[in-house]
């Protein structure tokens, strides 16, 4: 850092003028001189006690981070073997200036890489960074008891002692500490017995995503661009450490020493060095993990099981912030492919959409004679994030609606099946959440033994590894005595829904927003602005970013019986007028039921009683429709 390079010349130079005044005196030396020497000396002190002060002023206002690896040594990928992944690593480290970091090792690795991956954790140590514990076959505290999870990384801390660099620092995989808060507190204290601190993380990511997706266009013969996986990586990671900065600054009112997390892998081997450079560009002083870890976070053990984002977000979610603002928006895989996809890094994940060819402006039926059947009447898509799994509705004779799944399994889809039906009650517009762990939809089941209502409600259920459960409703803050139709939501917890609550005339709908607010939501508000009108406007698919909206109507000047419109959020916190998408999408028949897939690309809804998609391009299109006005930001 300059201002120490600064510090130490500066004290060096004070140091010879006094050895030069303080010389033996003799009796032709001039009191004159000597006097001006002993000034010269207390001026000295006082300017060198104010320069160490500054210097340390500029110390705290810093940001400080840590560099740390995991799941070393990991094996050969397509892109580099093992032993040229770890010199890259040894020698980018190097030029960058960086030491003491530490590479978090899962011992079974090591029975793999035989003999040379022994020698590459040696090489990191000998070439001045550090080792940690991450647990012997790297299997989740929260998929084993306390204790065979404690005999686990017992087997990779006896085996990690033979390195002169390991240090009794944990890794846990996943970053999970166990199922309950009973066994978290189980596997702590088994860790204090075994001298075990925690190599806890600040700064979470998905780099490993970045890499399988490296991987995915190497194994598909996509041309390796350089200077566009740098970019994604570097711009990736600068967000991760500003982001999780910004919320320890939120939530506990100053930036303590982060702790990066990667993975050793090929990307970090090509572009740590680039990333150590973005960072300190951003005004980051790169320290080792021991001294990161002499924070005093490092003392907090957070009371909570969310721990899969890191330290600093487990102590805001704490706090009282809610998860869905601590998670940064890359931290999906969904997100990061189609940010490759549109840098033309990756493709498709394999079996993505059934394996169809993607349409253009134009749109296309989707799946002819495998999900769009001539004899059946299909609507409202949700696909999960890689494109692999699929929830649609079907319309039966009678109207009664179903919900029906398919997915992509053992390089094959399987094929579709009710997943939601009933003899009585209907079940329609499924909508996946970003995780896939819930699925929403609308039926008529009563929402109670007692009720005799049979209009529409939201409704959602869990999945887990027994399957999905009971069902949920959504309770009264959303669900009205009126029909409430459709469901999707934004990253951060807006429900975007339909409702005839407040409509003038059966049947006609308005679109309305409410915010996510600890396990309710907030009072449902109608559209700000000009997108809701005296026509019926029903079926909004949010984006997850909240920049627009998709809805059918069936409002004067349309094409057909309900055409699909979007409205976008404006600056001054209201909603565009909706723009018609066009004759690329829009016909004569009835249009309905949006949603755009997770990665963005592709644009889903119903038209002549059939599934079709078109490039989500269109919706940008349908923006320069309108005058010129600030987006939301």
């Amino acid at each position: 850092m300059k201002h120490k390079h600064i510090t130490g010349n500066f004290t060096r130079y004070i140091n010879s003028c006094i050895d030069a005044c303080t010389a033996p005196q003799n009796s032709n030396t001039s009191p004159v001189k000597v006097n001006c020497c002993r000034a010269f000396i207390v001026r000295c002190v006082i300017l060198i006690c104010s320069t160490t002060l500054l210097s340390a002023s500029i110390m705290a206002g810093s940001k400080q981070i840590a560099i740390t690896f995991d799941d070393a040594p990991r094996p050969a990928g397509l892109m580099m073997g093992a032993k040229q992944r770890t010199a890259m690593l040894i020698q980018a480290l190097k030029s960058a200036n960086v030491s003491g970091a530490m590479f978090f090792a899962t011992t079974n690795n090591l029975k793999h890489a035989g003999e040379e991956g022994a020698k590459r954790l040696a090489q990191y140590v000998a070439a001045g960074h550090l080792l940690g514990n991450h647990s012997h076959t790297h299997q989740s505290a929260s998929r084993l008891s306390p204790k065979d999870f404690l005999a686990d990384i017992t087997i990779a801390h006896q085996r990690l002692q033979q390195f002169a660099g390991y240090q009794p620092y944990l890794r846990f995989p996943y970053l999970r500490e166990g199922s309950s808060i009973q066994s978290r507190d189980a596997i702590r204290q088994g860790l204090a017995e075994l001298g075990l601190s925690q190599g806890y993380v600040t700064i979470d990511n998905y780099d490993w995503y970045l890499q399988a997706l490296l991987e995915e266009s190497l194994a598909a013969n996509i041309p390796f661009n350089i200077q566009g996986w740098r970019k994604l990586y570097v711009d990736i990671l600068l967000q991760a450490a500003e982001h999780y900065a910004a919320i320890a600054e939120q939530a506990l009112g100053r930036s303590p020493a982060h702790v990066l997390l990667l993975h050793e892998n090929s990307l970090a081997a090509m572009f740590i060095d680039d990333l150590v450079a973005a960072l300190r560009q951003n005004g980051w002083q790169i320290i080792s993990a021991l001294e990161a870890y002499k924070d005093p976070i490092a003392k907090t053990l957070p009371d909570t099981l969310f721990l899969g984002q890191g330290r600093v977000a487990a102590m805001a979610e704490i706090k009282g912030m809610a998860r869905r603002n601590i998670r940064l928006y890359a931290e999906d895989e969904a997100v990061l492919r189609g940010l490759a996809v549109k840098a033309g890094l990756s493709g498709l994940a394999e079996g993505a959409y059934l394996g169809e060819q993607p349409p253009g402006l134009q749109a296309k039926k989707f799946a002819a004679g495998k999900i769009s059947l001539a004899d059946r009447y299909e609507y409202a898509v949700s696909f999960s994030a890689d494109g692999r799994e699929l929830f649609f509705g079907v319309a039966q004779a009678n109207h009664r609606g179903e919900i029906f799944s398919a997915r992509y399994k053992d390089g094959a889809w399987t094929p579709a099946r009710k997943i939601l039906h009933h003899p009585s009650y209907s079940f329609a517009d499924p909508f996946l959440s970003r995780d896939g762990t819930r699925l929403y939809f609308i039926s008529t089941t009563p929402s109670s033994a007692a009720s005799e209502s049979n209009d529409y409600d939201l409704w959602y259920v869990k999945r887990s590894r027994e399957g999905w459960s009971d069902l949920i409703n959504l309770g009264g803050d959303i669900n009205s005595p009126m029909n409430d139709y459709y469901v999707s939501f934004t990253d951060n917890g807006t429900l975007a829904f339909a409702s005839e609550r407040d409509a003038a005339t059966a049947g006609d709908f308005n679109i309305y927003l409410s915010q996510g607010a600890g396990d309710g939501f907030s009072p449902p508000k109608a559209l700000a602005g000009d997108a809701n009108t005296q026509a019926y406007e029903a079926d909004p698919f949010i984006a997850p970013d909240g920049s627009y909206i998709l809805f059918s109507s069936a409002r004067p000047g349309g094409k057909g019986q309900r055409d699909i419109y979007v409205s976008f959020a404006q600056a001054n916190g209201q909603w565009s007028k909706g723009v018609a998408l066009g004759n690329g999408v829009n016909t004569p028949e009835l249009e309905f039921c949006p949603s755009v897939t997770r990665d963005g690309r592709y644009l889903f809804y119903t038209s002549n009683q059939d599934l079709y998609w078109v490039d989500a391009a269109v919706i940008e299109l349908a923006r320069a429709q309108l005058d010129p006005q600030p987006r939301a930001k």
